[in-house]
C-alpha cells in the first residue's frame, strides 16, 4: 500500500515519508516498523541514531553497536556523541567495563559536558564502585544536580538524581568509617 501512496513522489519527498513514518512508528514503540521504514532510503546520521536506539529498545546489543558504528564511519558524527551512545548501550546491557571505556573517552573530548560524568559516576555506582562515582558526580554537579529544585535539567530532559549523588556520598563516608 506504501507503494502506491508513494508512487508519484519524488525521491527526496519519499526520503521525509519515510522518515516521518520511522519517527512515528519509534514514538509509538513500533521498533521493528521504525526499522522496516528506513531500509529503502538513504541513510543519514539521525536514521542510524534512530535505528541504533530501536535495536536496543529491542534487546538487539551487536545490531545496536553496529548501527553506531555506521554512524561513527558514514557520517561526519560527534565523536563525543558517538562515545556517549556506545557506553549507553553498554550501560544498558549490564557491560559496565566497556560502558566506562566509552564514558571515559566522552569525558576527554568534551570534559565541559555534564552528561558523560553523570553516566560515568552511575556506570561506577552499578559497578559498586562508589568513591569513583561520587568524583565524577562531584565534576558535573554545580552543572546539573542543582540546576533546578527538583534535580531536573529541563533544557536536555535528563534526570539528574541528588539521591544517586547523596548515596554515593553517604557509602563512600560510611566506607571510611569502617576503615
Amino acid at each position: 500500500q506504501d507503494t502506491i501512496r508513494t508512487k508519484h513522489l519524488s525521491d527526496s519527498l519519499k526520503y521525509f515519508y519515510y522518515t516521518g513514518l520511522a519517527a512515528v512508528a519509534k514514538h509509538r514503540h513500533n521498533y521493528v516498523d521504525a526499522i522496516n521504514y528506513t531500509k529503502g532510503i538513504k541513510l543519514n546520521s539521525w536514521h542510524h541514531e534512530l535505528r541504533a536506539s530501536c535495536y536496543e529498545s529491542l534487546g538487539l546489543y551487536e545490531l545496536a553497536i553496529n548501527e553506531y558504528n555506521k554512524l561513527s564511519i558514514e557520517t561526519t558524527y560527534d565523536e563525543w556523541l558517538y562515545n556517549c551512545y556506545i557506553g549507553d548501550v553498554h550501560r544498558t546491557f549490564g557491560n559496565y567495563e566497556e560502558a566506562i571505556k566509552s564514558f571515559t573517552k566522552a569525558v576527554q573530548l568534551n570534559p565541559n559536558n555534564y552528561h558523560s560524568y553523570y553516566k560515568l559516576g552511575w556506570c561506577h555506582e552499578l559497578r559498586g564502585d562508589d568513591e569513583t562515582a561520587l568524583k565524577c558526580m562531584e565534576m558535573m554537579k554545580s552543572d546539573i544536580l542543582f540546576l533546578s529544585p527538583n534535580g531536573i535539567c529541563e533544557e536536555c530532559g535528563i534526570i539528574a538524581k541528588k539521591e544517586r549523588y547523596q548515596r554515593c556520598k553517604k557509602k563512600s563516608v560510611n566506607k571510611k568509617h569502617e576503615e
